[in-house]
């Protein structure tokens, strides 16, 4: 959902909520007090949600293929509970099948394919026996417990706890996140230190297009088989700093054909795809944000793979400031909403004590001086004006002309 001011008359289009909403944010004309409320309504919103200023195709609003014309499409949960996997045939591509080890010759062709394609699939990186010392340690990762249900995340950026949701039919993996140096685990380890030596070195070759700096922590991905995966979706989509996201597959004998789960990459063109087949020992990088719109198609056995998304500069330095101001922002507007019911309490405290002083000053007024009163107003146009001008305030006006009709004087 975009944050956004609404203006009074609109509300949440499940429980008419006047507060904290939030709207839509492909149509931009619908809003919401909560995530559960969006999703509730989505099936009802879903017939009539456009992404502002286009128009999507019949193939979009059915729900098939690979549905979206924009390849910079949101991956937020209720973005993508419409879409289908893709049904077109396997395109496989070829990956490098890497001879010359030196990491120095690896980082420039690794570099030079990913300005020139966007993406680069590599094979045969390490050994046979750190691949299995690696399967090793991510089973036993799996067998811990520790792993939990992917999560789509809404908003700017994946720090919004209270705006994650499982969807398994949209993701269907099970993860955890690992810093890399986790003593039960040291391989996993070795893996990454490996990953982050080779992408170190392409800041050389990227001539100042993009400065890596920083990376996310290791994300240990199982889908479980049983056909899950996760529907077409951009990793960074929204301008978080990710830059290059690092895939190594850890899947031994996996045959596509019948095992699916092949990652499937939509470069650029949306007519275009690519499909990775995710075997052991592969190493597939590419850009993160919107030009890389992928899937991870239905898998039909256990499958496994290491992510880590390195980021860019400038970018996430961008994305820290910018959740800085959307923080500062959200603070100003907590305070103001906060200083708006101490002034209504205090208001309406003020108007309680008026209201019993006032209601003590008349009781305390003799018959006499009730009758003087009624004699001054009986019979005038406006009584209201007449007390007005002897000074009386409102409330006591009020309680006054009240009293004197309950005794049958005016």
């Amino acid at each position: 959902m975009a944050s956004s001011n609404p203006e009074v008359t609109d509300v949440c289009a499940v429980c008419g909520a006047k507060s904290n909403l939030k709207r839509c944010s492909r149509c931009q004309s619908v809003w919401y007090c909560s995530r559960e409320h969006q999703s509730q309504h989505w099936k009802h919103h879903k017939k009539t949600c456009r992404t502002k200023g286009a128009a999507r195709t019949d193939e979009t609003a059915a729900g098939k293929g690979h549905v979206s014309n924009d390849p910079g499409q949101s991956s937020s949960a209720v973005d993508l509970l419409e879409r289908g996997f893709d049904e077109r045939p396997l395109n496989l591509i070829k990956p490098c099948q890497i001879r010359n080890k030196d990491l120095d010759d690896v980082a420039r062709h690794s570099a030079g394919r990913l300005r020139q394609d966007g993406f680069c699939v590599l094979d045969g990186l390490l050994g046979d026996d750190e691949i299995d010392r690696l399967l090793e340690d991510v089973r036993r990762v799996d067998g811990s417990g520790s792993m939990k249900a992917g999560e789509l995340a809404g908003g700017r950026t994946s720090g919004e706890d209270k705006e994650k949701v499982t969807k398994p039919a949209v993701r269907g993996d099970r993860i955890v996140w690992l810093q890399g140096s986790e003593p039960d685990y040291p391989n996993i380890g070795t893996l990454i230190n490996f990953i982050d030596t080779l992408v170190g070195k392409f800041n050389r070759h990227f001539e100042g297009e993009t400065v890596v700096k920083g990376r996310t922590k290791a994300q240990v991905a199982c889908y479980p088989g049983n056909g899950t995966g996760y529907i077409r979706h951009v990793d960074n989509p929204c301008k978080d700093g990710r830059r290059i996201t690092a895939l190594f597959y850890l899947n031994k004998e996996w045959d596509v054909q019948t095992q699916g789960g092949n990652l499937r990459l939509f470069p650029g063109d949306k007519d275009q795809y690519l499909d990775i087949a995710p075997l052991a020992n592969r190493l597939l990088l590419f850009w993160s944000d919107r030009r890389n719109p992928h899937e991870v198609q239905p898998a039909n056995d256990m499958r496994y793979a290491v992510t880590v998304w390195y980021y860019d500069a400038v970018e996430r330095e961008q994305a820290k400031m910018d959740k800085v101001h959307e923080d500062m922002a959200k603070i100003r507007g907590d305070i103001a909403l906060l200083e708006l019911e101490v002034a209504k309490a205090e208001k309406e405290r003020v108007a309680s004590e008026l209201e019993k002083k006032s209601k003590s000053a008349v009781e305390k007024l003799s018959e006499e001086e009730l009758q003087a009163f009624a004699c001054m107003v009986r019979g005038h146009p406006d009584p209201s004006a007449v007390l007005t001008e002897m000074g009386l305030i409102t409330s006591i006006q009020e309680l006054l002309l009240a009293t004197l009709k309950d005794k049958g004087q005016l």
